[in-house]
């Protein structure tokens, strides 16, 4: 859900939409890494009938190919599109293999990165795209709330680990246990989207350990800091009419001692 509204913008606002983007992300700074993946707010996908492929085509021709596999130091990403609607054996499957060819799981870490919820999914999904894909870890968006859920893939069964905050500051997954698969929802940024708690996840990875510790960077709360702002400028009125009273009392009087002298 980069622009929010994607669905509806014209190529020129969907420009200007990817101009204040960059000006407030870097996005064309080589020097950092970006991977950008899309949303229902970017391309459809959350109802059937809004799934347009004009939108993913306009997508991919500024942030790259919507499926594709990253490798950075030890670490693999796997960035996917996957909708709500998306089957994963008579779907998509073969564009991914075909990414992941000759690129054996060599990585200590393996992150998919997809919009959509995969772990909540039917077993049918679930399964295969777990064997084939091999994931320690998945980012998902969608809901715009934080939440950790914990997959346990011989009994089939989710577990929420953490949902809206963090039990600590500082959360620990061991990843060396191939029994548990972790998605992570990761919290809006944006102020529009009418959540309370809105903040970035920071992830950090462990490689000698395979663990790994994450955290919340939570941002001010929209409303407690609209009216702390409505406190201070009604505080800060009151002082200037205060001020502007005593001044102009002071001004009478020297004007009446003038007089009497």
């Amino acid at each position: 859900d980069i622009f929010d509204e994607g669905l509806s913008a014209s190529d020129d606002e969907f420009k200007r939409y990817l101009d204040r983007f960059n000006s407030i992300y870097d996005y064309n700074n080589h020097e950092q890494h970006y991977i950008i993946i899309p949303g229902d707010n970017d391309v459809g996908g959350e109802y059937y009938g809004d799934k347009q492929p004009i939108l993913r085509q306009r997508f991919r021709n500024y942030f790259g190919r919507t499926i594709a596999l990253y490798h950075q130091n030890d670490i693999q990403f796997l960035k996917l599109d996957m909708d709500m609607f998306d089957s994963y054996s008579e779907g998509k499957r073969n564009a991914i293999i075909e990414q992941m060819q000759n690129r054996p799981m060599t990585a200590n870490f393996r992150i998919v990165l997809n919009h959509w919820p995969i772990l909540t999914r039917t077993a049918r999904f679930i399964k295969p795209f777990i064997n084939e894909l091999e994931p320690n870890i998945i980012l998902k968006g969608d809901s715009h709330h934080f939440s950790i859920i914990s997959y346990d893939r011989v009994n089939m069964i989710n577990k929420f680990l953490a949902k809206e905050y963090l039990p600590q500051s500082i959360y620990s997954l061991d990843l060396n246990q191939k029994k548990f698969i972790y998605e992570i929802s990761v919290p809006t940024c944006s102020y529009r989207m009418g959540v309370q708690r809105i903040g970035y996840v920071v992830l950090l990875l462990d490689s000698e350990s395979k663990t790994a510790h994450l955290t919340i960077l939570s941002t001010p709360r929209r409303y407690l800091a609209l009216c702390l702002y409505l406190i201070y400028a009604i505080l800060g009125l009151i002082f200037v009419i205060l001020t502007s009273l005593f001044s102009r009392r002071n001004l009478i009087r020297l004007l009446m001692l003038s007089r009497l002298m």
